[in-house]
């Protein structure tokens, strides 16, 4: 199926995936092996298998069998930096070698890098990145200790436009890896990445911080470079709020999808809803949150959307 929709000019993305590693690949701290995220990956796992590599078997036989979308982008997690450009500990760190040599193993796949702006090789580890194959770039500000509004920033931004590498940042509050820097998500804060002309896509559309809806649409008015993405809409904490910015009609054409797999789907929010008992009979978990996001509302556009921004 692979870009054969409307004679290959679109490819249905999910630009939201997440990986876990563990030593040399990455890390995984005591905290985050008690968190809800690593309950999901052992769940996932055989019995008896390593819970990070049973998880990347069957992601990668979930993005192969998917009917639903064309490629994902698989999200590769820099670890925490000072403002004085100290490695921080971290409760999990993917490195953007291991996530892009996951990514070789699949033609559906490709590379969402991260790296702290912070680091003093901030700017090199951008460049080697986008050697490694990166069409986004990833922040979780909250848990990595990233302020997008500090000036420590304007160097990368300039970077990241040099580049034509859009910049995928979660917005309001994190609820799986500890953040003891929850402010840090308020989609507000990603005001000067916006004016230096970095396309920016707002993981969970700026929902569930401290930024009010007007203050989300008034954003995106100002700014045609902001793009809003759905990942976890069907979470209790987010559903409200995504919703009304879907009825939001100048909105319709920010919108891009993403699944923040393996977040699971909530699906008591969706009952009453048309065809919600065929989507949750997907056996394929990455077509299951697809469908999901359909009947939620998430425009049709939203599925190529990521696509055109990541240059694919």
């Amino acid at each position: 199926m692979l870009n054969e929709r409307c004679g290959g000019a679109k490819m249905r993305l999910d630009l939201h995936v997440h990986l876990a590693a563990e030593p040399p690949a990455g890390e995984l701290s005591p905290r985050f092996r008690r968190s809800l995220a690593f309950r999901l990956l052992r769940r996932m796992a055989a019995p008896g298998a390593a819970p990070t590599e049973a998880y990347r078997q069957r992601l990668l036989e979930a993005v192969a069998g998917s009917r639903l979308l064309d490629a994902v982008v698989l999200l590769a997690f820099d670890r925490p930096y000072s403002e004085a450009g100290l490695a921080l500990p971290a409760d999990l760190f993917v490195s953007n070698a291991a996530a892009a040599a996951i990514c070789r193993e699949s033609p559906r796949l490709r590379l969402g890098a991260s790296v702290h702006p912070y680091r003093p090789d901030a700017l090199e580890a951008l460049d080697e990145a986008v050697g490694l194959g990166a069409v986004l770039l990833k922040w979780l500000p909250n848990a990595q200790g990233v302020d997008p509004a500090s000036g420590l920033c304007r160097r990368f931004y300039a970077r990241l436009r040099e580049l034509s590498l859009p910049l995928l940042s979660h917005t309001g509050r994190e609820h799986v890896l500890p953040a003891s820097a929850q402010q840090l998500g308020d989609i507000r804060r990603l005001e000067p990445a916006l004016e230096a002309g970095v396309t920016v896509i707002a993981a969970h559309a700026g929902t569930g911080g401290g930024a009010r809806l007007t203050e989300i649409v008034e954003l995106a008015g100002r700014y045609p470079n902001l793009f809003l993405e759905c990942s976890a809409m069907w979470t209790p904490s987010r559903f409200g709020a995504m919703r009304k910015l879907l009825g939001v009609e100048s909105l319709r054409d920010r919108w891009v999808y993403g699944s923040d797999y393996p977040v699971p789907v909530f699906w008591p929010l969706l009952w009453g809803r048309r065809n919600v008992g065929r989507a949750r009979q997907e056996g394929n978990p990455l077509d299951q949150r697809a469908a999901a996001a359909g009947l939620l509302g998430i425009p049709e556009a939203a599925f190529d959307r990521g696509a055109s921004l990541c240059r694919l």
